[in-house]
């Protein structure tokens, strides 16, 4: 944050608010900054970002508008006067709403790749988690090709495969699954 001139950091971009605090909701905010990161998220997860969190960042539960709790807090907060935030997952909306709303005495900056720059370098155990997913993936690739017969759709197939994949503990899938076969 001191490279990009930030006293702190919004992180909207669901993987890199995983990658920080571990929580694996749909709806976060994440705000780093000193003493204490907060997550905001609404109503569906309380429970669940209380569990994944743990005690190294404050959890706020907002009924409506992650962003306007958000930005309420910053005064609040002591020493900011900068705060980054992720402008490769920002909606218009949003970042309309950092330059009409505001907070009088902060300035807002966009940051790329802030956090990426961090999941660049793996750690041991996230190299095994990598490792354990692609056996994961072979596995469940593995017991759908069994099951494929002429007359099947591509579709039919790419649900058996994910379906193997849950069977197996796969969490979601980072992007659709594309299932192709003869002239494609």
């Amino acid at each position: 944050m001191k490279q990009e001139g930030v006293d702190a950091v919004f992180v909207t971009h669901l993987p890199n608010v995983r990658y920080l605090t571990g929580f694996t909701g749909t709806a976060a905010i994440l705000l780093v900054a000193e003493p204490t990161p907060i997550l905001f998220s609404d109503f569906r997860y309380q429970a669940q970002a209380a569990e994944e969190v743990g005690d190294l960042v404050r959890v706020e539960i907002v009924a409506r508008d992650l962003w306007g709790s958000a930005l309420r807090v910053l005064p609040d907060q002591e020493g900011i006067s900068a705060v980054g935030y992720e402008a490769d997952s920002l909606t218009a909306k949003q970042a309309s709403q950092l330059d009409q709303d505001g907070v009088e005495g902060i300035r807002f900056k966009p940051t790329v790749q802030l956090v990426e720059g961090l999941r660049v370098v793996k750690e041991a155990a996230e190299v095994a988690a990598i490792r354990a997913a692609a056996e994961l993936a072979a596995e469940a690739l593995a017991v759908t090709l069994q099951t494929v017969r002429a007359g099947q759709t591509e579709l039919d197939i790419a649900a058996e495969l994910e379906r193997e994949l849950r069977r197996r503990g796969s969490e979601w899938h980072p992007f659709p699954t594309i299932v192709a076969s003869g002239a494609r």
